[in-house]
């Protein structure tokens, strides 16, 4: 079970969750792992929670549509676009979707929890404490960009949240 130091919701105030899904998936693939959204939303409501956002590319499946359904259902808000085809992969970038949502929601949270490891939102970061943000970053110790880790306020790797929210 998690150590209640790790993470201490008190000292977080309010919370907004931003997931970059394909990353999240990505990172913790490499740790044979899964996550259970169902927990990991059960989780955060421990807590001030303002809003947990779900960014994830559609891919016009049944099973994907019923999928996002079940999530919209348990309380998460869904933004979704289209995968691309760029250079022989399939990809769908929600960075700037995820910089615009936070810095819109900017009076509303103390905190910003993030699961990305991904550099671009190094400077993100960096905007968010000069207006006396929090950020915690939530990704594996293999995914994690070192500019991420040194602009939040606490990095987590999500391996130590196995029996939290992964299975």
């Amino acid at each position: 079970m998690i150590k209640p130091q790790l993470l201490n919701f008190i000292h977080i105030g309010r919370m907004l969750v931003c997931i970059d899904v394909a990353n999240l998936e990505k990172s913790v693939k490499k740790i044979n792992q899964r996550v259970d959204y169902k927990k990991l939303i059960r989780f955060f409501r421990k807590g001030n929670l303002i809003d947990i956002i779900i960014y994830t590319a559609t891919f016009g499946t049944k099973p994907h549509n019923d999928f996002l359904a079940f999530l919209q259902r348990i309380g998460y808000k869904i933004v979704c676009k289209p995968e691309k085809q760029i250079d022989n992969r399939k990809k769908a970038n929600f960075d700037v979707e995820i910089a615009v949502d936070v810095m819109e929601l900017l009076p509303h949270f103390d905190s910003l929890i993030l699961f990305s490891g991904d550099s671009d939102f190094h400077y993100l970061n960096i905007k968010l404490k000069s207006f006396g943000k929090k950020i915690f970053v939530f990704s594996t110790r293999y995914s994690i960009s070192k500019e991420l880790i040194v602009s939040s306020t606490k990095y987590f790797d999500t391996k130590k949240f196995e029996d939290v929210f992964l299975k």
